[in-house]
This record gives C-alpha cells, sequence and structure tokens, in this order.
C-alpha cells in the first residue's frame, strides 16, 4: 500500500445499507428479506425515553439516527419449506418455480395464514418458546397456498414493525433474496398500502460503504450528493382493491401470538 493511503471508519452494515439504499430522509424505509428480515428507517429525533425492542443507532450523517428491527426468520422459512416440502423442484429453479405457485393462490390463501416466528419471538412481546403457526388448512388448501401464506406472513412481520416504529413510510425499499420476487414484493405492497422498490443494486451495503469512502477522499462533498443519484430499477404499487382483504388477514395474524400463547408456555 502507498504512504498516502487514506484509511477511514465507515459504519455498521445496517447504516451503510440504509445509504446505499437511499434511506438518509424520514419517510423512507428500507427493508432486507434474507434469512432474517430486517428493517431500517432514519429518522430526525429517535424516541429514547422509553424501553423498546427496537434498536437506535446513529446514522453515519451527523443528527440522524436510524431505527433498526430484526425478525429472526423470514426468507428462512421459504427455504425450509422448499428444503422438507419441494423436494421434486429442481433446486437451481426452485424458488422461482414456487413463486409461480404462489401466484396461482389467491390472496389470503384461502384462509391459511402463517405466524411465521419459528425460534421465538423478539417483538412486540419477547417470548422464546413462540413457535411457527399455520392456522386454517382446509381440504382445499394446497402447496400454492402455503408458499403465498409464507410470503403473506412475513409481510405482516414488516407491517407489525412499521406499526411499532410508528412510522408511515411515503415508501419501502426491499432488498435481500425475497426481493427477487415479484410475487412477494407485490404482497408486501398489498399489505402495507404503500409502494415498494428495488434499487438499481443488489449490494446496497457495499455501496453505502463505497460512499463513505468517496467522502473521506473528498470524492463526494458528502453523504446526500451521491444518494440524489440512486436510482431504483422497479416499484409495486399496491392494489387499493385489497386493502380491506389484507386487513382482515392482518387482523388474523395479530390475533395469533395471544390465541397460541398457552400452547407456547406449555412447550
Amino acid at each position: 500500500l502507498s504512504c498516502n493511503t487514506i484509511v477511514s471508519t465507515g459504519a455498521m452494515d445496517q447504516v451503510t445499507g440504509a445509504i446505499g439504499a437511499g434511506n438518509i430522509e424520514e419517510g423512507i424505509v428500507s427493508e432486507t428479506t434474507g434469512t432474517a428480515m430486517v428493517i431500517a428507517a432514519t429518522t430526525n429525533s429517535p424516541a429514547l425515553t422509553e424501553p423498546s425492542p427496537i434498536s437506535v443507532y446513529s446514522h453515519a450523517e451527523k443528527g440522524k439516527y436510524l431505527y433498526v428491527d430484526v425478525r429472526q426468520t423470514a426468507g428462512i422459512v421459504l427455504k425450509w419449506f422448499r428444503d422438507e416440502f419441494c423436494k421434486d423442484l429442481p433446486k437451481e429453479t426452485a424458488f422461482s418455480l414456487m413463486t409461480d405457485m404462489a401466484r396461482s393462490a389467491p390472496p389470503l390463501s384461502r384462509g391459511l395464514c402463517l405466524y411465521p416466528h419459528f425460534t421465538g419471538v423478539q417483538a412486540p412481546v419477547p417470548n422464546e418458546n413462540a413457535r411457527g403457526v399455520f392456522f386454517g388448512m382446509g381440504l382445499d388448501t394446497d402447496r400454492a397456498c402455503f408458499i403465498r401464506a409464507i410470503f403473506e406472513g412475513v409481510a405482516y412481520e414488516l407491517k407489525e414493525s412499521l406499526e411499532m416504529m410508528q412510522l408511515s413510510p411515503l415508501q419501502i425499499v426491499s432488498m435481500g433474496g425475497g426481493s427477487k420476487s415479484d410475487v412477494w414484493n407485490q404482497i408486501k405492497a398489498d399489505v402495507l398500502g404503500v409502494s415498494v422498490a428495488m434499487p438499481h443494486t443488489g449490494e446496497a451495503a457495499s455501496l453505502g460503504a463505497a460512499v463513505l469512502g468517496g467522502i473521506a477522499c473528498g470524492i463526494f462533498p458528502n453523504i446526500s450528493a451521491p444518494v440524489k443519484k440512486l436510482k431504483t430499477k422497479e416499484a409495486y404499487l399496491p392494489d387499493r382493491n385489497l386493502a380491506d382483504t389484507y386487513t382482515k388477514g392482518y387482523a388474523t395474524y395479530k390475533s395469533m401470538y395471544n390465541s397460541f400463547l398457552p400452547l407456547f408456555d406449555r412447550s
């Protein structure tokens, strides 16, 4: 390395991911649906006076903060279902084929609802005994319904997180492996009632780190300058005709924890 090499501090991964997703102003929320789901929201005035399961980090830009909520099981539930119940599908195209199956199932999956907390729940009430529940199976429930119920259950997790943060975002920027599914993206938009967009690059955290490095080297004057040039490559708008439908589905999801709590605590 040259003696003139600049070494600069960056930020924790969720902060750099937020920068790479353009999440540097209030009103924008980014979420990553990978193994877990991570929801991040920029705020100028975080609520720090009351205990909360939502973590608050300093943003990379002075005077701003980042709410971060983590849901432990999201995309891993879809992977589990693929590995256990879709062994007949070619592994290299299984997720794509599963998305097509979910597309064929109706909203609310013919009454099937998933409580997607397979390894315990952290919020709004922490309980390590909580487990995943598929509720509402009937003789008309097929494999497509199970896959769509997974998509919908994770979308409900996202909605619950936003409610806990008391946020009404203008847009969700979606990242991670889950964002490769157009059906999943559309379901999130329909459940939340806001548009869901994908960043132009799939490596938002690396891009955010590069922005911070560029500032250290004098290439950019501040974070806003390069972030304003970022583009989203696709956006999914909510279907307003499904608003009442998913309000009912979310109500079922919200009632599941208390309904199954006696069974969770017995285990």
